[in-house]
């Protein structure tokens, strides 16, 4: 069996102090050249405990054949390692490590003759790099201020797909002060030709390794034009490659500890997710620790701190973090000191005004490794959090309904088979008389096996599946309480419950339903009365009048004066009777049959209606005006009665020795109508607004709601005749078409009725 390079020596030191897990795998073929799995040849600590596989040391095991990560994963876990071998491409790749339950996020690359896998749990970092996105436009403008070199370049392939040259992508300014070449010149000329232009055409192919391997390089660099040492930092991106060139003419020894650093170092430093730096302590005379020296730093280091390498390697750290001295610094000590390992989150105000959680591991006699990463979003997140619980908290304290939380139990299928609780307040308890204790011990059929069985527990369960929130009733017998049960998602998994002790609420309910139902049937009863006393009234009326005018006829010339106004004043009243009885009719009738509503043109409605007061018009002169009137749905015979009602009262009501005027209008009221205001809150329909204004006698505006009353008048029937019935007949025509009716008037100024009817 191949070894992993490089074994037992400071390489896989470093490795095996990463919180990263590291594996390193190559191809395991058959007889026909086939790959049929992958060998694990390298696995540092924490993958071992990150899989803690049965087996114990994954060295030495087989992805598909040992099943790892775990049974279900272990297929898909291998054809993600071959087709990063195949195509040669990183690519990341996610998966449960069921052992230690955790969500692990892995880069995987191609590295020599097998495929690197580092894996950790990204969640937190996936939101930082999202957060990160947001500052591209900020970053462009420091990639063209920034003091180091950057461009990428795109590769040129042949018809057989070979590179054979690069164009530019992108560049800053400054490469045109550290090279010397001219924007013109970079433009003009492909990469190949500008290593030509500068005495380099060597250089083309490690360009090339770089883009095929996706091995990172860095190399020194002697610029002619400039006489200058240049840094070259050189990364693979997309079908190209990124450099980063920095001035080192004069850090040119420091930077040398850095060329020794070897190619599988820089691709798994590179390839962390956490920044990494080794420092080699100083001590003095007396064998303590006076400072350290940066000896190592990976591009993530850079990525986290914004300090370039040439800035940190061969430094002191106490130059460069002076205020760590009481602090850190102490801490780093005892790392040499004591040999213990060290981890703690750190706020770096004066320096980098943000939060990293550190690891610190002694690395041989007198080196210690650091591995960090910015915490900056998970500490912000962790304090909101907080904040959030406590607000939580409260909420389930002090809500006066019982609030619980149960999650899904699946079977292997993923199916739900039950339901467990996770949360539940002290009022879930008080109100459903359930033991909050057993409630959170066991699963929903062994501690509520009622709900359990119940339409309830589906209903619950078709509110996982579908997403849809339920809100439903339910009688406790148990308890004999009224609750209600409102279910929603929290996720895929979990759902909330509130419930509520709505006993109260529905005994009165059926209270008020019994006493609707009883007034129904009392009004249907006076419906029933007013129309059939309305019917047996008018026979004994007719005799009345008939009875009367004969007697009047055949005793008139034996009548007195006195007799006389006697049968006048019967024959009055019994007039008036028929009126009453007449108008009791139609009010009955209206509030009975309300009618099936069809399209009526209300233009028509108003041509009969003058029609049938034609004699009152040409009497009294009264002068109609009417706009065009649209066309709704409503009771062709009821709105006459409304109408004729209405500009009927207009003329009636006139003053005297003025000629009545009646002025009908009509508008749509929209949503931004000031009219709108004046409908009730919970009216979404568009209305139409029909005015019939009068210039007659008016009224006090206080008698507006009192004059829609039955047998209500503000008149005697001395000044004008009358029942009090029509313009209570007026407004329930309005209801039955769901419309609303006003009116606005002063005593001498005349009367203006508002009639709102719904809109096509």
């Amino acid at each position: 069996m191949q070894t992993f390079p490089y074994e037992h020596s400071f390489h896989e030191e470093v490795l095996e102090s990463l919180p990263d897990s590291v594996i390193w795998t190559k191809p395991v073929t058959d007889d026909n050249d086939h790959i049929i799995d992958f060998e694990i040849h390298y696995a540092n600590q924490k993958a071992n405990e990150l899989i803690n596989h049965h087996n114990g040391s994954l060295k030495g095991l087989y992805i598909k054949r040992d099943c790892i990560p775990h049974r279900m994963a272990a297929e898909e876990n291998f054809r993600n390692f071959l087709k990063v071998y195949q195509t040669e491409q990183p690519d990341e790749y996610t998966f449960y490590a069921t052992s230690t339950i955790t969500k692990v996020e892995t880069l995987r690359r191609k590295f020599r003759d097998g495929v690197l896998s580092t894996s950790r749990d990204r969640k937190a970092q996936r939101e930082a790099e999202r957060n990160e996105q947001e500052k591209s436009l900020l970053l462009n403008g420091i990639i063209n201020n920034a003091p180091l070199g950057i461009l990428v370049y795109e590769a040129v392939r042949d018809g057989a797909g070979n590179i054979s040259d690069f164009r530019i992508k992108l560049y800053n300014q400054a490469v045109h002060q550290l090279t010397g070449i001219s924007e013109e010149e970079r433009s003009r000329y492909t990469f190949k030709e500008l290593l030509e232009v500068v005495g380099a055409p060597e250089y083309l192919q490690r360009y090339i390794n770089t883009v095929e391997t996706g091995a990172s390089a860095a190399f020194d660099f002697f610029s002619l034009r400039m006489q200058r040492w240049l840094r070259m930092s050189v990364v693979k991106i997309g079908d190209g490659f990124l450099i980063m060139q920095s001035d080192i003419t004069e850090i040119k020894n420091t930077q040398e500890a850095l060329q020794q650093q070897s190619e599988y170092l820089n691709g798994v430093l590179n390839a962390s997710l956490n920044g990494i730096y080794v420092l080699e302590a100083v001590k003095d005379d007396e064998g303590n620790v006076a400072d350290f020296i940066f000896t190592t730093c990976n591009q993530k280091y850079v990525e986290l701190t914004g300090e370039p390498v040439e800035q940190v390697i061969g430094k002191s750290f106490l130059n460069l973090f002076p205020h760590t001295k009481s602090g850190a610094f102490q801490l780093l000590s005892q790392v040499i000191e004591r040999d213990k390992v060290y981890r703690q989150e750190m706020y770096y105000a004066q320096t980098f005004n943000r939060w990293y959680d550190f690891i610190a591991v002694k690395l041989g006699t007198n080196s210690i490794v650091v591995t960090f990463q910015e915490i900056t979003r998970q500490r912000e997140a962790a304090i909101e959090i907080e904040q959030q619980k406590i607000l939580v908290d409260n909420i389930l304290k002090n809500s006066p309904s019982g609030i619980t939380v149960y999650e899904a139990i699946r079977n292997n299928d993923g199916k739900i088979e039950d339901l467990q609780c996770i949360i539940a307040n002290d009022a879930a308890e008080q109100i459903t008389q359930i033991p909050n204790k057993l409630r959170l011990a066991k699963p929903v059929s062994q501690a509520l096996s009622g709900f359990y069985c119940s339409p309830l527990f589906q209903l619950a369960i078709s509110t996982l599946e579908t997403g849809t929130p339920v809100k439903t009733q339910h009688f406790h017998t148990p308890i004999q309480r009224w609750l209600e049960f409102s279910a929603a998602n929290m996720d895929k998994d979990r759902l909330i419950i509130v419930i509520t002790d709505i006993t109260e609420t529905k005994e009165t309910q059926f209270q008020l339903q019994t006493l609707v139902d009883e007034l129904k049937r009392s009004n249907a009863d006076l419906e029933d009365f007013a129309h059939v006393a309305s019917h047996d009234l008018q026979e004994p009326l007719r005799k009345i009048r008939t009875f009367s005018d004969r007697l009047k006829i055949e005793l008139g010339p034996q009548l007195s004066d006195e007799n006389r106004q006697m049968f006048e004043r019967m024959q009055s009243a019994a007039a008036r009777m028929k009126t009453l009885i007449h108008d009791l009719l139609a009010y009955s009738q209206v509030s009975k049959n309300p009618g099936v509503l069809e399209q009526v043109d209300l233009n028509d409605i108003i041509h009969n209606v003058l029609q049938d007061i034609e004699a009152s018009i040409h009497e009294t002169d009264a002068k109609i005006v009417v706009d065009h009137l649209p066309t709704i749905h409503g009771i062709d015979r009821q709105l006459r009665q409304m109408f004729q009602n209405l500009i009927g009262n207009a003329i009636k009501y006139r003053q005297p020795g003025t000629r009545p005027e009646v002025i009908i209008k009509c508008r749509l009221i929209g949503e931004t109508d000031p009219l709108r205001k004046t409908l009730p809150a919970t009216t979404k329909e568009n209305y139409y607004c029909i005015e019939i204004s009068d210039n007659g006698i008016g009224f006090e505006q206080e008698h507006a709601q009192k004059i829609f009353k039955v047998f209500q008048r503000l008149h005697g029937r001395s000044e004008y005749e009358g029942t009090g019935v029509g313009l209570a007949i007026v407004q329930k025509v309005v209801a039955n078409h769901k419309g609303f009716i006003s009116a606005q008037s002063e005593p001498g100024e005349g009367a203006t009725f508002q009639v709102f009817l719904p809109a096509l």
